[in-house]
């Protein structure tokens, strides 16, 4: 399979004055999957649609008003034509090889119509506590949550 096939994915980054942070982001970016990364500007006042004007690989999408998150994605979506879109934070910096295996679990199982990494502390490897998977609640834990009895007690 040549480079221009592998290259299956859109990366959508939604940023809001955050550019020094973005950059980093970027850099993360360089699996072989990537076919372009689409950053959607959500009226920055900072200079990062300075600083991505004329970057290689990268489309900005400048958006006139803030509408929300959800907004900025799909406008970001809208700018590609790949057959998979990583929906990316602009604080989150991928593994090298992670939007690759994302593509490859996906291939693999033709059925899926979505896949997910891990949220991990960057010092220690591990998955971060609050995005660990949690069963679903019984009628007394909804309960215990509804009281509010979870905050004091776990």
């Amino acid at each position: 399979m040549s480079t221009a096939d592998r290259r299956r994915v859109d990366v959508v980054i939604p940023t809001h004055d955050a550019a020094d942070l973005l950059e980093q982001c970027l850099s993360h970016l360089r699996d072989e999957s990537i076919a372009r990364v689409v950053v959607v500007d959500d009226r920055s006042s900072d200079d990062t649609v300075q600083r991505l004007t004329g970057r290689p690989g990268v489309d900005v999408v400048e958006l006139k008003e803030d509408r929300g998150l959800a907004h900025a994605f799909n406008r970001g979506v809208e700018r590609g034509r790949s057959p998979y879109v990583l929906f990316l934070n602009n604080d989150i910096f991928p593994a090298p090889g992670a939007v690759d295996r994302l593509v490859a679990a996906l291939e693999a199982s033709p059925s899926a119509g979505s896949a997910a990494g891990r949220l991990v502390d960057p010092d220690s490897g591990t998955t971060q506590q609050s995005y660990q998977p949690r069963d679903i609640p019984g009628a007394l834990a909804i309960l215990v949550r509804l009281v509010g009895v979870e905050r004091y007690w776990r």
